[in-house]
């Protein structure tokens, strides 16, 4: 958590303890007037279920990556609060405007905390059902009914100013209140009816898992909806028993919510001790730690795939998977700011996702260990391939030499010793000796900057770069060139990155510019190329010797589209 989010979750929690001890005093003072009355029993009750959503809502979001949950959680534990305060006597204006705004809202934020508290999430009609009923509560019943109270003209000449009256009529609230509180009486009950439907549908291990969060949620939204038809039927601001006893029907299923929630919170946590356990007392192997974790959830299909560093996975033997499986989910496990392992399970965990996460920063250190060690094996395979290759290479450039000299520049020395000879003519012999030399050393030289540039031996890559730009066949747009010396195997590999890419643009390419870009970046020199209407497939075929050049140094090349274009990206370790 960083120190900015750590300051303002310490400053909600203040103001929500603030907030709790107001409500409790005011209901104390004015228990007739309180909607949960001012009994110790009751004010323990409701202190509980407020707080209780609070600490869960923030414990969810801390730990979990669906922080929305957990901002609805704990909003329900504030709005808690604010329907404990007695609004003739909450203490000031500010609380009095507070009270009536979000009074009524906390049902259908924990309502809506359940709906997505268990994954899969369904946005229709999960999403649809739940916003319906946060925007009837919330902006009708809250919101409107804000707007348009007059306590004075409503009777209540002991209640504080209502700080965001915008239009007294008593006539319009009366019936946007009752409207709106028959409109939440229904999208409440259809809030609740989804949630327990959505729950039988889970199977057995997670309907026993999260039984205490859905079917307290569902408990709670069901009693809100009662409390609103009473209430839009009873017609008064004052509340009758009846309202009184659905509010403490409410407040227990919301503790049991937050006792749930809390609870798997806990058991998820000793779950990450006891795997963290199993790992420092002697590292698992792949499979082990991979039954571990699928006992720990109940999926026995559960597998582990881990970054090659290159956007594709491996599994523990090095060898390229699919990250994701048909009809499953990924859950990344992240150290240090970066994905170490990928776990792959079935969909319908709903539930012990938190218990799953909780499992995988338990495995931490020996998923991270079993990611290296994939790692490792992957590059080993690929180092064997990309070695034969360049010994291969190797030797057909040798056997082309050869070839090139004895049937090029070898024939031309012979027809040189042939001209050379008198002729009865006389005084063409050194005009004939002038253009069979000049066309062997033509050939030599050719073939000499072909086998390794002059320029880049005695110059470096600046030269050797600039060299190549003005006989190559296509303009080249150099950006920046170190002017620097290397080692001579680094900028062997990255001339031959510019060398190659350059000939595939002249081959391939549709005649624009192709442009250069060498940077040295901490200890590595980086190489950029663009290659201006070059296909991928041709250019991944026509870099591969240079691309193995640059792994034989522990580098990487990587190749991307960006519309017409081809981006060639080499890394090349320089040292320090």
């Amino acid at each position: 958590m960083t120190r900015k989010r750590g300051l303002l979750l310490a400053a909600a929690t203040a103001f929500v303890v603030a907030l709790a001890t107001v409500a409790l005093v005011q209901a104390r003072q004015h228990g007739d007037a309180a909607l949960g009355g001012n009994g110790t029993g009751k004010l323990a009750l409701q202190l509980s279920a407020g707080l209780g959503l609070w600490v869960a809502g923030v414990g969810i979001g801390v730990r979990r990556s669906d922080w929305p949950t957990g901002l609805l959680m704990a909003a329900s534990g504030a709005a808690v609060f604010l329907a404990e305060l007695p609004l003739p006597d909450s203490g000031g204006a500010l609380l009095f405007t507070m009270a009536l705004l979000g009074g009524s809202a906390s049902a259908a934020l924990a309502g809506a905390a359940a709906l997505l508290y268990a994954p899969p999430r369904r946005w229709i009609p999960d999403g649809v059902v739940a916003t319906i009923a946060l925007v009837v509560v919330v902006l009708w019943v809250g919101a409107l009914g804000t707007v348009t109270f007059d306590p004075r003209r409503e009777g209540c000449f002991a209640c504080p100013r209502n700080l965001l009256l915008v239009h007294a009529s008593p006539r319009a609230h009366e019936d946007a209140v009752r409207l709106g509180l028959y409109a939440a009486a229904a999208s409440c009950f259809a809030l609740a009816s989804l949630i327990l439907v959505r729950w039988l549908k889970r199977p057995r291990p997670v309907r026993l898992i999260g039984a205490p969060v859905q079917l307290g949620a569902a408990v709670t939204v069901a009693a809100a909806a009662v409390a609103f038809a009473h209430e839009a039927r009873l017609g008064i601001v004052l509340h009758d028993r009846q309202t009184h006893v659905l509010w403490l029907v409410e407040c227990l299923a919301l503790c049991v919510v937050a006792v749930g929630a809390g609870v798997e919170i806990v058991r998820a946590r000793l779950l990450s001790h006891r795997i963290a356990g199993i790992v420092i007392d002697a590292m698992p192997s792949p499979e082990a730690l991979r039954s571990t974790l699928a006992a720990s959830v109940g999926d026995t299909t559960l597998s582990l795939a881990f970054p090659r560093g290159d956007g594709l996975a491996i599994d523990s033997d090095g060898r390229l998977v699919e990250v994701q499986t048909p009809g499953g989910e990924v859950t990344e496990v992240m150290r240090g700011g970066e994905v170490v392992a990928y776990l792959r399970h079935v969909a319908e965990l709903g539930g012990t996702s938190e218990r799953l996460a909780e499992a995988a920063r338990g495995a931490g250190l020996a998923l991270e260990h079993a990611s290296s060690r994939a790692r490792l094996r992957a590059q080993l395979a690929e180092l064997q391939t990309s070695r034969a290759r360049i010994v291969e290479i190797g030797d057909g450039e040798r056997r082309r030499l050869e070839r090139n000299l004895h049937d090029g520049a070898q024939q031309r020395l012979i027809a040189l010793s042939v001209a050379l000879q008198p002729t009865p003519e006389g005084g063409t012999v050194n005009g004939r000796a002038r253009e069979e030399i000049l066309t062997a050393l033509d050939e030599l030289r050719s073939l000499a900057h072909g086998i390794h540039p002059a320029a880049l031996t005695d110059a470096g890559l600046d030269a050797a770069v600039r060299e190549l730009a003005e006989s190559s066949r296509v303009p080249l747009q150099i950006e920046s060139v170190p002017r620097e010396r290397f080692s001579a195997a680094v900028e062997s590999a990255a001339y031959r990155v510019v060398l190659d890419a350059v000939r595939c643009a002249e081959r391939a390419g549709d005649g624009r510019s192709v442009s250069v870009s060498i940077e040295r970046k901490l200890k590595a020199l980086r190489v950029r190329l663009g290659l201006p209407g070059v296909d991928g497939d041709v250019a991944t075929h026509e870099l591969e010797h240079a691309i193995d050049r640059v792994n034989a140094l522990d580098g990487a090349v990587s190749l991307a589209l960006e519309g017409d274009k081809t981006l060639i990206s080499a890394t090349v370790p320089c040292g320090s």
